[in-house]
């Protein structure tokens, strides 16, 4: 049984039931009604050191611990990953986008990295390596891989502090400020995201198109999407948040994690890992430009 999470319930109004507070807050590890009424059922939820119950409500300072009862590896998918990063603790990878992080699925990153890191030789070795945070479907990037049950409280612990640095580049549509902060709750929970833009130049698709630097300094679901989104200036390729007529059909979501910065507690060093903006961001850029200088004429507004 391993530990993948442990929350503490902080103040609230008044007391919420376990099946929808769990719903609501930790989606991250429990993203559905019917996962938490699963994990509950197999035993994988525990409230305050008991074994928890559907039935169970709870309130302020309760402990909910949600572990991976799992025994068997999942099956091995066939996916070579980019490795940036290894040592005897973790691994780093740069997630393609279009898979999923983990599930109840065949073609996951979780089913992709069992053959592609070896066990470690340290002796808290976990029996196969596991995702410690998720990056959405459609997006690209890096993501940290746990080789030890040490790394992975290290890590959960590391995002709970906000001591770990993201940095995200994506493709927007319009032309966004030079540079700002994105300070609007989502959920009734804080979420703060900052911005540098990059690059613009006009296009026919949304009048411009804008290459932007994101810093999240909050873990929020789909935070840079809606954040961006919020302001008028939705992720290219967004179907959930994006502007209706245009949305691009089978080009993806132009969003990668580029950079990831945190101090690594286990081998007392700081970890930096980089990788290049994916090229179809300022391929579809230039692309857009030239097309709008051929149909609009060659002048920046």
């Amino acid at each position: 049984m391993i530990l993948l999470h442990t929350h503490i319930v902080p103040k609230i109004n008044k007391a919420s039931r376990l099946s929808d507070y769990c719903t609501f807050f930790l989606k991250e590890y429990l993203p559905s009604k019917n996962a938490v009424k699963k994990s509950i059922k197999k035993g994988a939820i525990l409230l305050n050191d008991k074994k928890a119950s559907t039935a169970d409500w709870v309130q302020e300072g309760d402990v909910v611990c949600i572990y991976d009862l799992e025994e068997n590896p999942p099956k091995p998918y066939p996916l070579e990953l980019q490795v940036v990063y290894e040592d005897e603790y973790l691994g780093i990878i740069n997630k393609p986008a279009g898979i999923s992080t983990s599930g109840n699925q065949f073609r996951t990153i979780q089913n992709a990295i069992v053959n592609t890191f070896e066990k470690s030789m340290l002796k808290d070795a976990l029996n196969w390596a596991r995702p410690v945070h998720r990056l959405d479907t459609a997006t690209s990037g890096l993501l940290v891989i746990a080789k030890t049950h040490s790394a992975l409280k290290m890590m959960d612990q590391l995002f709970k502090n906000r001591q770990v640095q993201k940095t995200y580049h994506a493709v927007v549509l319009g032309k966004i400020k030079a540079k700002g902060i994105i300070d609007r709750k989502i959920e009734n929970k804080e979420a703060i995201t900052y911005f540098k833009r990059i690059e613009c130049k006009n296009s026919l698709q949304g009048a411009f198109l804008s290459l932007v630097a994101l810093q999240p300094k909050t873990g929020r679901t789909h935070q840079l999407r809606i954040h961006l989104s919020q302001i008028g200036h939705p992720i290219l390729g967004d179907s959930n948040y994006g502007e209706e007529g245009l949305i691009l059909k089978h080009k993806g979501l132009f969003l990668c994690a580029t950079e990831l910065v945190f101090p690594h507690l286990l081998m007392n060093k700081e970890i930096k890992c980089q990788i290049d903006i994916p090229s179809k961001f300022m391929i579809r850029i230039e692309r857009q430009y030239k097309m709008w200088q051929k149909y609009q004429g060659d002048r920046i507004d």
